[in-house]
């Protein structure tokens, strides 16, 4: 045991490194062991019954198939019996060892196939059946991950197909295993198929992509003679030998468990149908045998029935021949349209399709039922739509709808443009298969003009009292249509039918005029005008501002009612003339009180004019300005402020001084507390609230001169620097020597002498700040080097 662990670990090993192929083996276990013997296992001429089964439910039988890939198994579908697990059998061949132990125990029959050996993990599947011809056979595939270490060792698993029942050479069946190697009385075990041993029948499947377990043989087929019509029993099973450990396989092929018997159905050729008709449908008999034939096979008949062969129907032969290789073949019986009806009539076709019971099959003509096809003309008005519905009798169904325009249904709907005369083609299909027959059928729809309603009316739609209105058609209509005129609250002058029409109105108002048309069954809508009549327009107009300070720009507004034509005349302003209903945007210059003029035409052609004298008053603005001295200052000094604003209306003076105090004088004085620039803002008005507004900075300045400083040229500290001039243009600088003699002077100092190449000491200088901003500064400053 220990040498066998180890080879299954390196089997596992290499399989794992070399494969890389996902199986396409599926494996399903929802089905009983009944089911699958009869859903799957069982083919044809064969019954069976009393399925029996013993094993692990469900890890050793289930159903397997390949679907549309397939596998190295050469079996597609069908049942699969194992030691172990079914659903272990899908590959890659991953594992060399792949096993459980079912602890089923072992088998009688099994044990006498290889003496000597322990049977483990045995499934054994049993069932009755009859077979109804004179062999049963089907097709298997053993495998096992026994292969190929464990061959010729003390592991030999081993399977039989163990058939009881009469033997047609004499005697009986008891426990007969028919699952042997071809041309020998072996049966199939490891030891007996491999590499070494009738390995023409052996599949090497290390590595495989497909099935996981290491070997399996080819496809084999277990087979024997039996007496038809009589019960026979067969037990499948499958068992670990030696040990319970690696597991084995039989893979029994779906439908295979057959015998040589024929069967034979029917069809219609048309689907679902119970009969074939006359010049429409065939009646398809199919003759199948369980394998192909080695050769030619004949399967003769006896025909009966109230249909007369070859004048009912096509001639038939009384034998149909299944070809050499092949497993079918068909009989085609046609019935014979004579155009005589002859109602519903058959054909009979009695064989022996086994040894155990003859067949009659009932094959049923009737008469075709001729198409017949209708589809009514129509009329219909331009614009609108209809459904050309079609009438159909007869035939057989489903039938198939072709309209020209290429719609496949029993009506369409169409809606063609008009005036017109249209044609439309339908050709219905009915089912009948092969014996197609078809009906043609056309309509004719007509479209006919949809009349039009609208009218003219002149000179317009509105108009002055006791002015008269000509109303005429402006449509399609002939002069023999229905018109139906409505003239509200209106006088007819003149006119009658179609027109032309002339109205008049005894009062102002809004009135309403409609036509309607109507020909050939085709209706117009109704076309509404409205008429108003009015009086001489009343003139009313509002503006935005009345009153303002100059320049002031007026928007004007026109509430006259209806009014449809402006003609505005604005004295004194710019612009002085505007057509405009709501004119914008008018502006007044120039103080002064102004007249304005509108004449207004309304939408009817009445005209009014109107001027509102004065009705624009613009106020002169004053100009605020303000100057102040001096224009430098230093904190505490007290500067003046005087205001130079023009107009002799203003009353009012706001100052805000920029650091939170304020003036309501005229010309105020104030000092300031802070060095920087302040921000003075005046504000101004006049007796009719007429507002300007101006400001202007001014610097406040704190100086800082040095008493020393060192022009050695090292960068710091230089040149003689008074901090806060950088503000003030045009100081004045004068540097004398201690002997009073004048050495420099600058009368816009930029802080930009160097001591030039005096000698170190002490000199004397006077800084004068301009406009007399403050007193002259006098003092001494050192050079040190």
């Amino acid at each position: 045991m220990k040498l066998k662990q180890i080879l299954i670990s390196l089997t596992a090993l290499v399989l794992l490194m070399n494969n890389n192929v996902f199986a396409q083996l599926i494996i399903s276990t929802g089905q009983t062991p009944a089911q699958l013997v009869q859903n799957v296992l069982v083919g044809g001429g064969v019954t069976v019954s009393a399925v029996t089964y013993s094993g692990n439910i469900p890890n050793s039988i289930g159903k397997f198939s390949t679907g549309g890939n397939p596998t190295n198994l050469g079996l597609t579908e069908g049942i699969i019996m194992s030691t172990g697990n079914v659903t272990d059998a899908p590959g890659p061949n991953s594992s060399g060892s792949t096993g459980i132990d079912n602890g089923t125990g072992s088998d009688p029959q099994l044990a006498s196939l290889v003496p000597g050996y322990t049977i483990n993990d045995a499934a054994v599947l049993t069932f009755s059946f009859n077979p109804l011809s004179d062999t049963i056979r089907f097709r298997y595939v053993f495998g096992s991950e026994e292969y190929p270490e464990w061959v010729n060792s003390n592991y030999n698993d081993v399977f039989g197909f163990f058939i009881s029942g009469p033997n047609p050479g004499g005697g009986t069946y008891n426990n007969y295993n028919i699952a042997r190697i071809p041309g020998t009385s072996l049966p199939v075990t490891i030891d007996n198929v491999n590499a070494n041993s009738y390995s023409q029948y052996y599949v090497n499947n290390a590595g495989g992509a497909t099935i996981e377990y290491d070997g399996f043989t080819t496809v084999l087929t277990a087979w024997a003679v039996v007496t038809p019509c009589v019960p026979y029993q067969i037990k499948i099973a499958i068992g670990d030998a030696g040990d319970a450990v690696w597991d084995s396989v039989v893979f029994l092929e779906a439908g295979s468990f057959s015998t040589s018997a024929v069967s034979v159905n029917f069809n219609y050729t048309m689907p679902g149908d119970t009969m074939a008709y006359r010049g429409c449908s065939d009646a398809i008999l199919n003759f199948q045998i369980p394998q192909p034939a080695p050769s030619p096979t004949q399967i003769c008949y006896q025909i009966a029935g109230s249909a007369v062969n070859g004048v009912d129907y096509n001639q038939i032969d009384t034998c149909v021949t299944i070809a050499a290789g092949s497993q079918s073949a068909q009989l085609v019986i046609t019935p014979i349209e004579t155009g005589v009806p002859a109602g519903v009539q058959t054909v009979q076709i009695i064989l022996e399709t086994n040894p155990c019971q003859d067949d009659t099959i009932t094959i049923y003509l009737r008469d075709y039922p001729p198409m017949s096809l209708s589809i009514p003309d129509d009329t219909i008005c331009n614009g609108e739509a209809t459904t050309l519905y079609s009438y159909l009798s007869g035939g057989v169904g489903p039938f198939t709808y072709l309209w020209g325009g290429g719609e496949q249904t029993t009506s369409i709907q169409v809606a063609p443009p008009g005036p017109s005369v249209n044609t439309y083609y339908l050709t219905v299909t009915d089912a009948c298969t092969p014996h197609v027959k078809t009906i043609d059928d056309s309509v004719s729809l007509v479209v006919h003009q949809v009349p039009t309603s609208t009218f003219n009316i002149t000179p317009n739609d509105t108009i002055c009292l006791d002015d008269d209105l000509n109303v005429s058609y402006a449509g399609n209509a002939t002069s023999s249509a229905v018109y139906t005129w409505s003239f509200t609250g209106g006088n007819v002058v003149s006119g009658s039918g179609q027109g032309p029409y002339v109205i008049d109105w005894s009062t102002p108002s809004l009135y309403s005029i409609s036509l309607s048309v109507s020909e050939n069954n085709c209706y117009s809508d109704t076309t509404y005008q409205t008429v108003t009549v009015l009086p001489i327009p009343v003139i009313s107009i509002t503006s935005n501002i009345t009153d303002g300070c100059n320049p002031i720009t007026v928007n004007f507004t026109d509430n006259t009612q209806d009014a449809a034509q402006w003609n505005w005349t604005f004295s004194g302003a710019n612009p002085a003339t505007s057509t405009n209903e709501n004119p914008s945007g008018i502006v007044y210059n120039n103080p002064g009180a102004f007249n304005v003029t509108l004449h207004v035409v309304n939408i009817y052609g009445c005209e009014n004019t109107q001027t509102f004298t004065n009705y624009i008053n613009s106020y002169p603005v004053p100009d605020a300005s303000f100057t102040f001295s001096p224009t430098v200052g230093t904190p505490g000094l007290p500067i003046v402020f005087n205001s130079s604003s023009s107009s002799a209306f203003v009353n009012s003076w706001n100052w805000n001084f920029g650091d939170g105090t304020t003036s309501n004088e005229q010309n105020p004085s104030h000092s300031f507390g802070q060095t920087g620039y302040h921000t003075i803002w005046l504000v101004v008005q006049t007796a009719h609230g007429c507002v300007d507004s101006t400001s202007n900075e001014i610097l406040i300045i704190d100086l800082t001169i040095p008493n020393i400083f060192t022009p050695n040229g090292d960068g710091i500290n230089d040149n003689f620097v008074i901090k806060g001039i950088e503000f003030v243009p045009n100081c004045q600088l004068i540097i004398f020597n201690r002997w009073g003699r004048r050495i420099y002077e600058s009368n816009d100092y930029k802080n930009d002498w160097d001591g030039e190449n005096y000698a170190d000491g002490v000199y004397y200088f006077i800084f004068t700040l301009p406009q007399n901003i403050a007193e002259p500064y006098h003092g001494t400053v050192t050079i040190m080097r």
